[in-house]
Formats: C-alpha cells, structure tokens, sequence
C-alpha cells in the first residue's frame, strides 16, 4: 500500500515533535523564532504558522503573545497535566477549509491579550467539524484546555463534544447551523440579520429600488457546511425591502470560477443598480468587473458589504455593514474567565462605514 507522503507543514510539525520527545527542545523553552524557522525550512511564514498551530492544538507547545513559542511540560505520554490544564484557555475554529481567515486572527488577537492579562495560556488549533477525524481532534483538544472560546461553524457534533466535556466553553461569532440548540451555552454572536437590514436599508436610503444579495465562494472553502450566517443576513434584507418597497433577488456561489460569472451577471442587469455582498473579499471582485465593464462604482451601482473585513491595503473604500470583531472576542474572553457568572446570551449589533461604492440610483 502507498503510503501518503506528508505536506511541509506537516513534515515541519513532526520534526519539532520529535525534537521536544527526545528533549533536544526541553519543557518551558523557547523554540525557534518563526523566521529561524522560514530560512531553516526554506518555506513561507503560513506555512509555519500552520505547523505551530498544530503543534498548539495537540498541547506540544504553547503562544505567548510577544513573548514567542515554548515547549509545555510532559506531553510526550499525550497527556497535559491537570495543573498546565488549568492554565490553558483554548480557542478553536471549526471549519472545513485550511489556514486560519483574518477575521478569526482579529478574534485570536483580542481574546489571547484578555486571557493572559489574567495569567493564562492560549492553546489554539482548527478543526473540522463535518468529519470524524476532526471531531476525534476536537476532542483531543479539548483534553488540554479547561475553558475553550468555539468560533465559526458549529454543528450539533461540536455541541454535543462540549455538553459531555467537563470544561467551560462560550460560543463566538457565527449562530451555529440551524438544526443545533445551543442555549444551554453562553455566546456572544454578531447579529446577522441587523446587518442585512442595515445593508438593504442604506440601499434604501440611497433610493434603490431592485438591489441583489450575493454569497462569493471563499478560497478553501467547502460548500458542505450550510451558509447560516448568510441566511439570517437574508432575512433582514427581506424585512428591509418590505418596509421600504425594494425588490431583491439573491446568488449563492459555489466555486470561485462562480464567483466572476455571477459578478458579470449582475454587472449586465441594468434594472439592478445596488449590491449587498456578503464579504469583502467578493466586494472587491464585483468592483472589478464592474469597473471592467466601464460602469462607475457608487453611480451605476452601488456595493454595500454585509459583514467581512476590509483590505487595509487596498485604495478601493467599500461601504460596508459589519460587527467589531474586537468587542465580540473580549466579550466572550470576559464570559470565560468569570466564573461567578451564569449563563449568557450577548448578540453585538452592527454599525455602518460609508465608503466610496454607495451612491444614489439614477
């Protein structure tokens, strides 16, 4: 039987491994910084990232903000001691992509400086929820952490890991799929639908009459997991056109080839001069080939973007409709750490950011 060969990141993770159980990297120090790592692999920063991620997830080491990356103590049996436990907050992303999408870093980042302002660790990894194998590493690490933040899509498998575990978890960020019950957890969720009431209403204001709603399939991605956070955006867009006598019709794409074609779609319909996106990244391609089409941005049409982040480096100013991602992660770290506090339910509404692709219909 062929055996499958191992990718870089991978192959880069096992080494360490195997340096920390054989103590040449001995519990509680340092190990190489992430650029001694780039020039001693001779590969990319992501693809260190993702080594050291699953490193963290699997308890062999641990991030300290501004500090660096540090070997934990007696991990080589698969076991993390009860005392380095509980002093470990775990935050994990449920997805069925690779990599780690900014709008989790923006989250990873608030909640690691609340956590260790209060003398803990943060243990990170993803997962794959829709998988055995996934859960089977969920579950793993969940054995290393005593209190765990869960973000983005969570299922009724996810729910149920956490119900038998016997740590604290919060929910954070996305609803979890719609045939999951979760309010025997505390969260702190972005509400969805405020922001695609928003989006359609600004459209509204700006006097546009037929809008369309588009969901762009995300690099990585799988499209096995039910876009929940775009439906709830949906039905406020709906309760919007209602009260103010919009029509709308909506796109869901299901590959990034989709992507262009249903953006040079709606570029063609004349009768629809405003776009709600569902991302920013999607935003920025609809810009494009708008503009590719000689229409003018903010006059022919308008884009306003429900939810995402914005390209700090990109000269295109998208209006957008979104939730501070910064306020929801130190909401939820706050939910964690108190043990004093019951059950609670936060949803964090929205604001809105006009930039140049929002205009008045002609």
């Amino acid at each position: 039987m062929q055996t499958k060969s191992l990718s870089k990141y991978q192959q880069i993770a096992k080494e360490l491994k195997e340096s920390i159980s054989s103590k040449a990297l001995k519990p509680g120090c340092a190990i190489p910084t992430h650029r001694e790592l780039i020039d001693r692999y001779q590969v990319s920063a992501g693809t260190i990232r993702q080594a050291l991620s699953r490193l963290e997830s699997e308890g062999w080491v641990r991030s300290e903000h501004g500090r660096g990356v540090f070997v934990n103590g007696n991990i080589s049996d698969g076991k993390t001691p009860k005392s380095l436990r509980k002093s470990m907050v775990g935050f994990a992303v449920l997805g069925s992509y690779s990599g780690v999408e900014l709008v989790d870093q923006l989250f990873l980042n608030s909640v690691t400086e609340h956590v260790q302002e209060s003398g803990k660790h943060v243990l990170f990894g993803t997962f794959d929820p829709i998988s055995p194998e996934g859960i089977a590493q969920f579950e793993t690490f969940l054995s290393r952490v005593s209190k765990v933040i869960v973000s983005q899509w969570i299922n009724n498998d996810v729910l149920e890991l956490l119900r038998q575990w016997e740590g604290k978890a919060v929910i954070l960020g996305h609803v979890p799929d719609s045939s999951a019950s979760y309010e025997d957890f505390s969260y702190v969720l972005g509400d969805m639908e405020g922001v695609g009431y928003m989006a359609a209403q600004m459209l509204a204001i700006y006097n546009h009459k037929k809008i369309a709603f588009v969901v762009g399939q995300t690099p990585g991605k799988s499209g096995e997991l039910e876009p929940v956070a775009p439906r709830r955006a949906m039905l406020g867009m709906r309760r919007a056109c209602d009260e103010y006598g919009m029509e709308f019709e909506s796109f869901f794409s299901t590959s990034e080839s989709e992507n262009v074609d249903i953006a040079r779609k709606i570029a063609e319909k004349n009768e629809v001069t405003g776009i709600v996106s569902h991302s920013c990244r999607f935003g920025y391609l609809l810009h494009n080939v708008l503009q590719a089409k000689g229409l003018v941005v903010g006059e022919d049409k308008s884009i306003v973007c429900a939810a995402g982040i914005p390209d700090p480096h990109s000269l295109i100013k998208l209006s957008l409709v979104r939730v501070g991602c910064g306020v929801m992660a130190t909401e939820a770290a706050k939910l964690l750490l108190d043990d004093s506090l019951p059950i609670v339910h936060k949803v964090v509404p929205s604001t809105f950011e006009k930039g140049q692709t929002l205009g008045f219909a002609k």
